[in-house]
């Protein structure tokens, strides 16, 4: 086993350096950690959905595997039942720990954006963190309605057939 660290040549990196360097940059970083939650709910709905397509072609083979051999209807409704739930459940808590850490990064990323952008003072008062628990909680709404259903409204159907036939 190898030695890690500064005395087997290695950078080490102490937490108590990292702290004044993020306070120094803290808009810069902030605006990056809200960047990062966004991307991270995108990759989260990304992998959700190909673990959810992976899951059931691979419960329609299996199912179709196990149906050559024993020509058993319950065996198999059993198979593929039990193989898609497992798929969507799986892909279910891919994007719950997604919007989480999403969500994690939105309170961090504000709380350094206000600290950049108004000062460590404005934090300790009751309206700054007020500002910042409702710039979180906000930002946080709008990251569950982009990994949510998208609604139609009832004339939005004329204005895309109208689109659609103008080209």
């Amino acid at each position: 086993m190898g030695r890690h660290g500064p005395a087997a040549g290695g950078r080490s990196t102490d937490i108590s350096q990292l702290v004044p360097f993020v306070l120094e940059h803290a808009l810069l970083v902030g605006v990056a950690l809200l960047i990062a939650a966004v991307l991270v709910r995108a990759l989260g709905r990304a992998l959700s959905f190909s673990l959810l397509v992976a899951g059931v072609l691979v419960t329609a083979y299996f199912g179709f595997q196990e149906w050559q051999a024993t020509r058993d209807l319950f065996v198999v409704g059993t198979l593929l039942a039990t193989g898609l739930v497992a798929a969507g459940f799986l892909a279910w808590v891919v994007r719950v720990v997604a919007l989480v850490v999403a969500i994690g990064l939105v309170a961090a990323g504000w709380y350094l954006l206000l600290y950049g952008w108004m000062g460590p003072a404005f934090l300790e008062t009751t309206t700054g963190l007020t500002t910042w628990a409702a710039a979180t909680i906000l930002c946080a709404l709008g990251l569950f309605r982009l990994g949510g259903p998208r609604r139609l409204r009832a004339g939005s159907g004329v204005a895309l057939a109208a689109a659609a036939s103008q080209d």
